[in-house]
């Protein structure tokens, strides 16, 4: 059978769940999960012997992602700026957004060296792992509250052959923890007001932890005050922090930024022209 028409009928399939670009994402990762082909393979249309073992795995995948599993789940990894990350339901599944979040601390501080970094929220580690993979670092320190989601990204570090610091915190609670004066403090925290999980896909609302991604609508900005603390203690002079934010909260936290004395503030666009990234530095 040619490869394009399994991957025609999957993308039918899936289009019923998904827009049609997720649907044609998900099927052909699908199609490399089942029958383990390159990208070549598929580009030439290679005809394909479908064995009764690969037909019944791809129904399996297929009635499992009909469902609502996320792929990721299925495959337990994501590729993630170029790097491979182990990925369960007790993490978020990377999205390209923080991928965009790295790009940008990446290029800022290509040129320096023994950098000292504090990722908060760390969930899989898919932020602290790539910025030690990619950047002449002397420390790397990550955090989160949950035990499970740091087992991951344990695996993460040892996947990519990096050395992170990873600790078992509950920011909101423990103000005595101590890291190293940072260069840079990052982190992609919990920013989903309750009222917004109706905009929500049923697979990330069934199958990733709301621990992760929501917060109360009455406290939308409770883990920015913490961040923001964080910065003021544990920043080097001149040090800059880098936060994903919830597009509809960028004019208020760059203005509470200010008001807590930090310079430089300001928002950075998605490639979706959406506010999603606070950055500014610490006075010096």
């Amino acid at each position: 059978m040619k490869i394009k028409k399994i991957l025609n009928q999957l993308i039918k399939e899936f289009s019923f769940i998904y827009s049609t670009e997720e649907a044609k994402s998900i099927a052909l990762k699908v199609i490399n999960e089942t029958f383990n082909l390159s990208s070549t393979d598929i580009l030439l249309d290679r005809e394909i012997n479908v064995s009764s073992e690969s037909e019944k795995k791809l129904n399996c995948i297929v009635s499992r992602i009909k469902k609502g599993e996320p792929i990721q789940h299925i495959t337990e990894n994501v590729d993630f700026y170029g790097l491979m990350f182990k990925v369960s339901s007790d993490v978020l599944i990377p999205r390209p957004e923080t991928e965009e979040l790295c790009d940008i601390i990446i290029k800022s501080f290509k040129n320096n060296k023994n950098l000292t970094i504090g990722d908060i929220c760390t969930g899989s580690g898919c932020i602290a792992v790539t910025l030690a993979k990619n950047l002449k670092v002397k420390k790397v320190a990550a955090i989160d509250i949950s035990v499970l989601a740091l087992k991951i990204a344990k695996e993460n570090a040892q996947i990519n052959n990096v050395e992170v610091d990873f600790r078992q915190i509950d920011i909101l609670k423990d103000v005595d923890f101590q890291l190293s004066k940072l260069d840079i403090l990052v982190s992609n925290p919990p920013y989903v007001r309750d009222i917004e999980k109706k905009k929500m896909h049923k697979n990330v609302l069934d199958h990733e932890p709301h621990l992760a991604l929501f917060v109360p609508d009455h406290e939308p900005l409770l883990f920015y005050d913490k961040l923001f603390e964080i910065s003021r203690n544990h920043l080097k002079a001149g040090g800059y922090f880098y936060f994903e934010i919830n597009e509809v909260m960028g004019e208020e936290l760059v203005n509470k930024a200010k008001s807590k004395g930090f310079v430089e503030v300001e928002c950075l666009k998605d490639l979706f022209g959406k506010d999603r990234f606070l950055k500014g530095r610490l006075r010096e």
